[in-house]
């Protein structure tokens, strides 16, 4: 079955490699986009992330009131001091992987790979995560794995996400997928490997949470399911 999988992913990567890309609109929508690329800039050029800006002190001056003085303000940045400073509204995951993607690509317009190359790991690991997780036979696993994963591509939300805008939600998924499929990985394992697998699956998981704060919530099902497959392992010894 590992020829059968590896076709299966080959052609799934092709696919939605080739829709997700050829669309992709390059931060064309989406008032959420700004604030990450102006951050992932900060990054690029080695500046400070928390800054002192001159418009924001004359604004301040001049309007005596942060809530009117704040439209100066970089977009999707907030005035954290009276004297100007301002910093990111929102956690710098998301940017600082635009900006490593810059910075392996060579271009600044690199930054756009990162939600498009993870909306293909989403379809990849709905695909795996089907043959791995779903109590059926074999060839059914398949079946419902490629299905499931098609509907993805085709979700007309999804494929928004993925080709308009560099937004957080779809790395901060995709992360979290690959968190749960190491994580159910290591509950089979023993001794040293599943403390890396487990090492791993934290790793992603938390970096999930640092794109997107929210996403944190999703512990609870992993706690759930870890919980679960800890008591069928006790009832099948007992």
């Amino acid at each position: 079955w590992w020829l059968v999988d590896s076709v299966i992913l080959l052609l799934l990567t092709m696919i939605s490699g080739v829709w997700f890309l050829w669309h992709h609109a390059y931060g064309a929508y989406g008032d959420d986009s700004p604030g990450y690329i102006y951050s992932a800039h900060q990054l690029l050029e080695g500046e400070a992330l928390v800054q002192q800006d001159v418009l924001v002190q004359d604004a301040l001056a001049w309007f005596g009131d942060e809530q009117y003085a704040r439209f100066v303000a970089p977009a999707h940045h907030e005035i954290i001091a009276p004297t100007g400073w301002i910093t990111s509204r929102y956690p710098l995951g998301m940017s600082v992987l635009m900006a490593l993607a810059a910075w392996l690509s060579g271009t600044v317009t690199g930054i756009y790979l990162v939600v498009p190359v993870f909306a293909v790991i989403v379809v990849l690991c709905t695909y795996l995560g089907a043959i791995w997780l779903l109590p059926l036979a074999a060839v059914w696993k398949r079946l419902v794995g490629m299905g499931a994963a098609m509907v993805v591509v085709s979700c007309d939300l999804f494929a928004h996400y993925a080709v308009a805008q560099p937004m957080r939600e779809i790395p901060s998924v995709g992360l979290f997928l690959i968190a749960v499929l190491v994580f159910c990985t290591t509950l089979r394992l023993t001794g040293w490997k599943q403390a890396v697998g487990m090492l791993v699956a934290g790793l992603a998981f938390g970096y999930s949470v640092g794109i997107r704060e929210t996403s944190a919530v999703l512990v609870l099902p992993l706690i759930l399911f870890g919980w679960s497959r800890v008591q069928q392992q006790r009832w099948r010894v007992a």
